[in-house]
């Protein structure tokens, strides 16, 4: 398997890292094990998912998030060298031209920086979809692209297509809906994290198509 990781690194070498706080931060471990935080701090629900050979982990900084999951879309979409590395260049050329003041899902942005990328089609038949066919645009995803690789946040292992399937859900839902969720997600939780930011910014979650779409224009 390409070392995804060690090329995220590189690219992400000179990326200020005072910018990290424009993202939402969602809690992935470095290490890609928790356990014992897991078992001791009794905030655990369900069973722990043990790390394994495809959970991938960097040393701590600030940057290791975006790079763990700038990593895990490339190996989902089995990215080649130049295609990661034009990627990160719309990333950047996406971020340096939104207003600060809002904060932005790393792993929504990415993923559709990626998808558009791969498969310029199938980014546009994803957002055909209406917001309530959100089975239809995860498998539409699914049945294309697959990896086993994952990051570890807290007790879970998530793979790229559980993000995928999150932002099918909730980034066009409406405010009642994802205020529910809310109610029904940990607090400390990735989820939890994700949702109050979606709830603070909804209008802006419909704007990552037209981003991606600008920063494409400018190859």
């Amino acid at each position: 398997m390409p070392d995804y990781i060690e090329y995220a690194k590189l690219l992400f070498q000179e990326f200020d890292s005072d910018l990290v706080n424009r993202f939402v931060q969602i809690g992935i471990s470095a290490s890609g094990d928790e356990k014992s935080y897991w078992v001791h701090s009794g905030v655990g629900r369900g069973e722990y998912s043990e790390s394994n050979g495809d959970t991938f982990t960097i040393e701590k900084s600030d940057l290791a998030e975006l790079v763990l999951l700038f990593s895990l879309f490339s190996a989902f979409f089995k990215l080649d060298l130049r295609t990661q590395k034009q990627c990160y260049e719309k990333f950047l050329a996406i971020t340096s031209s939104i207003s600060f003041g809002e904060k932005l899902h790393f792993a929504y942005l990415i993923f559709l920086v990626m998808l558009e990328a791969k498969d310029p089609v199938i980014f546009k038949e994803y957002f055909s979809f209406n917001k309530n066919q959100v089975h239809e645009k995860k498998e539409l995803i699914k049945n294309k692209f697959s990896s086993f690789c994952n990051v570890r946040i807290r007790e879970r292992l998530y793979r790229a297509i559980d993000f995928v399937s999150f932002y099918s859900k909730y980034a066009f839902a409406e405010p009642d809906e994802v205020s529910t969720a809310m109610g029904a997600s940990t607090g400390s939780s990735a989820e939890a994290r994700l949702l109050i930011s979606i709830k603070n910014n909804q209008g802006n979650m419909k704007l990552y198509e037209k981003w991606v779409l600008l920063a494409c224009n400018l190859d």
